[in-house]
C-alpha cells in the first residue's frame, strides 16, 4: 500500500511512458508468458478498444497537467462520448491498468488506483452521496473488481483483493480478501490465480 499513497503526491508518478508500457503489456500478455514483437503490440493498440481507452486516458490526464487544462478537458469529453466509459480528469491509477470489457466503467475524479488493477464492464469506483465535497475510495495494488461491481465513499481497498461481480462494497477491505454481496462481506482470501 505504501506505493499508492505515493502516487496521490504529483512529484512521485510514474512517467506517461513507463504507464503506458506497463498498460500495453498487461493488455498484451497478462501472465507475462510470451515475447512481446513489434507486430503484437501494433495490431493490439489498433484492434482492442480497451487498450485504446486507457491510452486515450493516459495522454488527456497528461496534458490536462503538463500542457493545457483545456486541451485535455476536451479530449476527455472526445474519449467519454466515444468509448462509453469515464475514467475522469483528476483519478489517480497506477500503472498496468487493464480494463476487460469497458462498457459502462465509472472511476471518479478524485479516486486513487494502485497499480496492476483489472478492471470488468459495468464497475463504478466513486461517491457514495451527491455532495462535491465526500472523499472517493482508495484501492490498493493488484485488485481485480467484477462486473458491476460498485466501490463507493472513501474507502480502502487493500491490496491483492478480488471483489465478486454485483458485489457493493461500502467498508474498508483487508489486504488479501475476497468479497462478494450487497452489502460486501469478506467472503473468503484473494487469489492470484487470475493473473
Amino acid at each position: 500500500m505504501s506505493d499508492r499513497a505515493s502516487y496521490s503526491d504529483k512529484s512521485e508518478r510514474p512517467g506517461l511512458r513507463f504507464a503506458l508500457t506497463r498498460d500495453i503489456r498487461r493488455t498484451l500478455d497478462p501472465l507475462g508468458r510470451t515475447t512481446l514483437t513489434p507486430w503484437r503490440v501494433t495490431n493490439i493498440v489498433l484492434w482492442s478498444p480497451e487498450l485504446r481507452l486507457v491510452i486515450a486516458f493516459r495522454l488527456y490526464s497528461w496534458i490536462a497537467e503538463h500542457v493545457n487544462w483545456y486541451l485535455g478537458n476536451v479530449m476527455y469529453a472526445i474519449a467519454r462520448g466515444r468509448m462509453a466509459c469515464d475514467l475522469q480528469l483528476g483519478a489517480t491509477i497506477g500503472p498496468g491498468l487493464r480494463i476487460e470489457h469497458r462498457a459502462d466503467v465509472v472511476v471518479g475524479g478524485s479516486a486513487v488506483l494502485g497499480s496492476d488493477i483489472d478492471l470488468y464492464n459495468g464497475v463504478t469506483v466513486g461517491k457514495r452521496r451527491p455532495p462535491w465535497d465526500e472523499v472517493q475510495p482508495t484501492i490498493g495494488d493488484r485488485v481485480m473488481l467484477g462486473a458491476g461491481a460498485k466501490i463507493l465513499g472513501g474507502i480502502t481497498v487493500g491490496d491483492d483483493v478480488v471483489v465478486a461481480a454485483n458485489a457493493v462494497v461500502l467498508d474498508d477491505v483487508p489486504d488479501g480478501a475476497a468479497v462478494a454481496g450487497i452489502p460486501a462481506r469478506q467472503v473468503g482470501r484473494g487469489s492470484r490465480r487470475w493473473r
